[in-house]
């Protein structure tokens, strides 16, 4: 789903944060009081400088916070690797069984662009082609309920825009679900018939 705002009120297991190099703590003011100031002591300590790959990760009594360092903010920011932070916070958190996530879309950052990168990521992340195996005794599928994508503007264009992308990448899941299919089902007639 798509929401004004940001993730701070969100009650999301997970909370997802972007920063560019440079960003200081004033950035996220509110999640920093909510955390009692955990974020101002990450970056007065230089544990976290919002610098390329960079991230901090937060378990706090409400949720887990996860503030990924983007880089320097360049005139032509590639969406392309904001759709490969988006892909990694997601796995990230999908792997601590985050059940809700709530993505906030940096500032500075085109919401239409934002909002369509991070449900493609969202979507394609949690692909996984589970058809013919077994699971181990005890093992528990870990699944994601629901993304909330936070922006600051445009939420019915930014909708329409995340309605469109999850459809397309869940085509996109569709095909590799065939690919991913034995020889000896996906015949030429079976793949024809889909």
């Amino acid at each position: 789903s798509v929401s004004l705002g940001s993730a701070e009120n969100s009650s999301a297991d997970g909370l997802v944060f972007f920063a560019f190099e440079g960003s200081s703590p004033k950035d996220f003011a509110e999640i920093d009081r909510k955390t009692g100031g955990l974020i101002s002591q990450a970056f007065k300590k230089k544990e976290f400088a919002g610098k390329k790959d960079e991230s901090l990760f937060l378990r706090t009594s409400f949720s887990k916070i996860l503030i990924v360092g983007i880089g320097e903010k360049t005139a032509g920011f590639a969406t392309d690797k904001l759709r490969i932070y988006c892909g990694n916070a997601f796995s990230a958190l999908k792997s601590m069984e985050c059940k809700t996530i709530a993505f906030s879309c940096p500032h500075q950052t085109q919401v239409l662009e934002f909002g369509r990168v991070c449900a493609e990521a969202c979507v394609i992340a949690d692909y996984s082609f589970e058809k013919y195996k077994t699971p181990a005794a005890g093992d528990k599928k870990k699944i994601v309920d629901g993304v909330t994508i936070f922006v600051q503007s445009e939420a019915g264009a930014v909708k329409k825009l995340v309605d469109d992308a999850v459809l397309i990448c869940a085509c996109a899941n569709y095909a590799r679900d065939l690919d991913n299919e034995p020889a000896n089902k996906a015949t030429p007639s079976f793949l024809a018939e889909q």
